[in-house]
């Protein structure tokens, strides 16, 4: 349901996610990452409120593990991109939105056993962004 030319910000409480399609715009993906900045300024959320933003066919568990639906078979994104290809890929999208990337050590692995930040009775929140327009996705 995520389109690849949109970003989209995932509201979980002590954590919002921007989702970056692949093919989304650079003026969309900076235009979500104010948006970020602007939306836990309106809620009143610390300035610690982490963010985390995460590319197509590159989300971590931690991420898939807010959606039901989110199959564990399902590849997207970049096709049967592999690890150090994949980094590469990565890194090029985020010098291209004038990221400073130093690159990562290609044996360090990525901690994904992050705690789910949401208790079965949370509030969870899915906005897509469009240019500067920020619209609520229904909740399915």
């Amino acid at each position: 349901m995520l389109e690849n030319n949109k970003c989209y910000l995932l509201d979980c409480g002590a954590e919002v996610f921007i989702w970056v399609g692949r093919v989304a715009q650079v003026e969309e993906r900076k235009a979500a990452s104010k948006a970020a900045e602007d939306f836990i300024i309106s809620q009143n959320r610390p300035k610690t409120t982490r963010v985390g933003q995460v590319i197509q066919g590159y989300e971590t568990h931690s991420f898939k593990s807010k959606f039901e639906s989110w199959s564990a078979g399902t590849v997207t994104g970049m096709g049967n991109s592999t690890g150090q290809e994949g980094q590469g890929k990565v890194a090029a999208l985020l010098k291209q939105q004038g990221v400073d990337f130093k690159g990562i050590s290609k044996g360090c692995p990525v901690n994904e056993e992050i705690p789910p930040l949401l208790e079965g009775g949370g509030k969870l929140e899915v906005w897509r962004i469009n240019v500067s327009a920020k619209n609520p996705l229904p909740r399915e």
